[in-house]
């Protein structure tokens, strides 16, 4: 008996101090994951709020305005459909797994918010206000739905860029059915207004007014040519190469876009209210003054990139190598922005491919960063804001992001999101959404 108890109690202890050797391993690293990133933590310049934690497998991530949520796709394991059951279990192992649904849900501030859908869910959005949110979602019968505060409204084809109304008051969206395309403008109240319908719909935005939406039409859905601008019921010119960066100015009277002729060697122009600039090589990035009687924008000439700010360029950058496709990489002039004032424009420039990108505000060039991005101005029009990425281990790879203000680095963080980036209406704090490990932060640094 003496020794059953004792090979009996053997393997119990072995069990026990492997659960708490196991378990302690456990509490320390919950413990560091838990310390490196409280759920607020508060000094004299900065406050962090954790929003979420990302799961294994994730997209859109989206931040509400006002910074109190984060909203994302959620993708959980695969289930196989019964054609992939029926396969496992009389044909291969090896094939089943082809057959599977994806398993899709929307998760805001971490918590499950919708159904599961069994194919994808996409384009997440917030209402200016933050009171309000929308997303696509597709199901296993190849159904679409609109989802907007949390209700679902099923679509008789695909749905694309829901949009809000800057008075978050309307939802509009493109439709795509046999027929082609065509945008609706919905307050899901009864009011519904169709477009016209057009073989294809793309960058659909409407005017800061909330009155009127503007998008671009394309004859093709696939080259993308033969396109035009489409302001209210209003059919601008026809450009066999396309139109791209449609802006609308604050005051909703102006509208300006990049036009060209041919896709890969033509000239863009820069139009204006239907008047067409001078030629360019390219053009980037158009951007109105506040009160929308100034326009700037990005533009290259040969090998040189520079701002056009009311017709009149700035300073010229070589670009250093012969410009074309081949090399690969698109210099570029990007983020263009006015000044509350309207006197003074600010930038994001890159003239080659890694490390080589800086903002110019004003005059005043920056530090050199491997990319800038998100480029914001203060509402006393005395401080810039934007995105910097400090080490970049290749081209897509970004290691850690930070916002500079007066040429000062803030702290690190994997990604900061540009969209998020914004001052506080009285300019003493900057604020913006980003990515810790695999935590959602809200940040709000104050400006000393």
């Amino acid at each position: 008996m003496k020794n059953n108890k004792k090979g009996f109690s053997t393997p119990l202890l072995l069990l026990l101090i492997i659960l708490i050797i196991f378990g302690g391993v456990y509490y320390y690293k919950s413990k560091k994951i838990n310390s490196e990133l409280p759920t607020v933590s508060n000094n004299s310049s900065s406050q962090v709020t954790k929003l979420g934690t990302l799961p294994k497998k994730f997209n859109d991530v989206v931040f509400s305005p006002d910074g109190s949520k984060v909203a994302y796709g959620v993708h959980e394991d695969s289930e196989k459909s019964w054609f992939g059951t029926f396969l496992e279990n009389t044909v291969k192992k090896a094939y089943a797994t082809t057959y599977k649904y994806s398993n899709w849900y929307v998760a805001i501030n971490g918590e499950r918010l919708s159904r599961t859908y069994k194919e994808s869910v996409g384009f997440l959005t917030f209402s200016p206000d933050s009171k309000r949110f929308a997303f696509v979602a597709i199901d296993e019968n190849y159904k679409t739905y609109l989802v907007v505060d949390n209700k679902e409204y099923e679509m008789p084809g695909t749905v694309m860029y829901p949009t809000f109304s800057p008075d978050s008051k309307r939802i509009a969206y493109v439709l795509s059915t046999k027929e082609g395309y065509k945008v609706i403008n919905d307050d899901l109240n009864g009011n519904k207004q169709e477009g016209k319908t057009y073989p294809f719909i793309n960058q659909l935005k409407f005017t800061p007014d909330s009155k009127t939406l503007v998008h671009a039409v394309c004859g093709d859905n696939i080259k993308r040519e033969k396109c035009f601008v489409v302001n209210g019921n209003n059919e601008g010119k026809t450009y066999a190469g396309g139109v791209d960066w449609i802006t609308v100015s604050e005051d909703s009277k102006n509208i300006t876009y990049v036009a060209f002729n041919d896709t890969y060697n033509g000239q863009r122009f820069l139009v204006v209210n239907n008047k067409e600039s001078k030629p360019y090589d390219d053009i980037w990035s158009p951007a109105f003054s506040k009160d929308g009687k100034g326009i700037s924008f990005g533009a290259r000439n040969g090998q040189q990139i520079f701002l056009v700010t009311n017709d009149k360029p700035d300073k010229l950058y070589d670009l250093g190598f012969t410009y074309g496709f081949r090399n690969n990489y698109i210099p570029q002039i990007n983020y263009v922005a006015f000044n509350p004032n309207g006197d003074t424009v600010a930038y994001a420039i890159s003239r080659k491919h890694l490390a080589d990108w800086f903002a110019v505000i004003g005059n005043k060039e920056g530090k050199l960063y491997d990319r800038v991005r998100g480029v914001v101005w203060g509402p006393t029009g005395k401080k810039v804001a934007y995105i910097a990425s400090t080490e970049q281990k290749g081209v897509d790879t970004i290691d850690k992001e930070v916002v500079v203000i007066d040429e000062v680095e803030g702290q690190k963080y994997d990604q900061i999101y540009p969209e998020s980036l914004k001052f506080s209406s009285d300019g003493k704090q900057v604020m913006y959404g980003a990515q810790k490990g695999k935590n959602l932060v809200w940040v709000v640094d104050t400006l000393k």
